[in-house]
């Protein structure tokens, strides 16, 4: 059984500049090759470390070997030398990332059905937690049965969009990176322009809702960083341009710092990858230094703008900046992480736990107190309502669903899908961390 025609593999390497020749004769599994057989072996390896389907790899591995034998016994009949043969022979086959990742989109692995069982489970807890605080919101606060029903009509919708991108072909990211990375801008900058005056809890819709974007663009950024391997230390420039472009849209925005900090750690992260993984092909300690100094100068740049920007009021905004790193109860910007704070310190191990000397609940309930208790909050909530074993068991799964999601991205060889499950994790882990920073005070 042939696993892929030479006809295949010549339309897979037209876009390569290869041009390979129909073969003439086939030989044995197992065969090596006389002069440089290490040539042939390193490309047949990098092909199939590219593809997913374990069980068609040494099929492929072995009609790989065909092909090159093939090509190479042309080149003797030529009259060219034996080890020049067997070179020009593994060089003309094209890229092997390039033709692995063709291959890996024929032959496709079967679903994780682990995964997508284990996913299943963790939805239906947490509908029944979401049900959980929409019944203590009937005694009310009427936002929480709200929130519940727009959860029941999301949750569908999430279900079917997850298990879409789930069964999709990433490698499109692969083929198209920069024209799915600038849709995503073009979009969010046309959502800048049409709900730039809208406000939610005092910041403008943009602003509240760009971290989405953030998470939507970093595996498509991945994806450029993919396109621009072994372009050397201009396709860093070009990355780092893409980053800053993306940066300066957010910071449009009025009061976007969330969306900023997580695209900039997010790509920060992704890059530095690209550059330990040597996708560029240049000096690793240059090429960091050309990403982290300028990264260095434009933060610095940002804070003196801000800083001017404020003027004479200027102590506000360094006041702001404190009161991120050491928070007082007077500074209002934090004074809710106080609230937090002061649950979590009162929480009972198992049980309801006390509100504390901070929090004057007079004839309220704590719903009162904490808001979107229902929703950003609900990690403090259940703590108070249920113990401190709802959130370290919380918390030990989280770390424990990311140590597997971080290994599995790292041992993955595949180049695209290192790069896409990569920023996958990178923005489920800082988003969760968010919920989880905000939940502990």
């Amino acid at each position: 059984m042939r696993w892929f025609s030479w006809k295949s593999l010549k339309k897979i390497n037209a876009g390569t500049g290869a041009v390979p020749q129909p073969p003439t004769s086939l030989v044995q599994p197992g065969a090596t090759f006389p002069g440089e057989p290490d040539a042939a072996r390193r490309y047949t390896e990098e092909v199939c470390s590219q593809i997913r389907y374990q069980r068609a790899r040494p099929y492929i591995e072995r009609e790989l070997s065909d092909h090159i034998d093939d090509r190479k016994q042309d080149l003797l009949r030529e009259g060219v030398q034996e080890a020049e043969a067997l070179n020009q022979a593994v060089s003309e086959m094209g890229d092997a990332v390039t033709v692995g990742q063709e291959l890996d989109r024929i032959h496709r692995p079967s679903p994780e059905w682990s995964i997508i069982i284990t996913t299943a489970v963790l939805i239906f807890f947490g509908a029944v937690i979401q049900y959980y605080l929409s019944v203590k919101g009937a005694e009310g606060e009427w936002a929480a049965r709200s929130a519940f029903h727009d959860y029941l009509i999301a949750l569908p919708v999430g279900i079917a969009v997850l298990l879409a991108i789930y069964f999709a072909d990433y490698t499109v990211l692969g083929k198209y990176p920069k024209r799915i990375y600038a849709g995503i801008l073009l979009i969010w900058a046309a959502y800048c322009l049409l709900n730039g005056n809208d406000l939610i809890n005092g910041y403008s819709l943009p602003a509240y809702h760009g971290i989405y974007f953030a998470m939507l663009l970093l595996p498509a950024y991945g994806a450029v960083l993919y396109s621009y391997r072994n372009g050397g230390y201009s396709g860093i420039l070009k990355c780092g341009a893409a980053a800053f472009l993306t940066l300066l849209l957010f910071n449009g925005a009025q009061r976007a710092f969330v969306p900023v900090f997580f695209f900039a750690a997010g790509g920060l992260i992704l890059i530095t990858a690209a550059i330990a993984k040597n996708w560029f092909k240049v000096e690793r300690r240059k090429a960091f230094l050309l990403v982290y100094v300028p990264t260095l100068l434009c933060a610095i740049g940002l804070f003196l703008f801000k800083l001017w920007r404020y003027g004479d009021q200027k102590d506000i905004f360094l006041t702001r900046i404190k009161s991120i790193f050491l928070s007082s109860p007077d500074t209002p910007q934090v004074y809710l992480s106080f609230i937090v704070k002061s649950l979590i310190q009162n929480a009972r191990f198992i049980g309801q736990g006390e509100t504390g000397p901070m929090i004057n609940l007079g004839t309220y309930g704590l719903e009162r107190a904490l808001p979107v208790w229902w929703s950003d909050f609900s990690l403090t909530y259940l703590i108070y309502q249920w113990g401190l074993v709802v959130g370290v068991l919380l918390v030990a799964l989280f770390l424990f669903l990311m140590l597997k999601m971080i290994r599995a991205a790292m041992r993955q060889k595949n180049a695209l899908g290192f790069m896409i499950s990569l920023s996958a994790v990178t923005a489920i882990g800082m988003q969760c961390a968010l919920f989880f920073s905000a939940n502990l005070g």
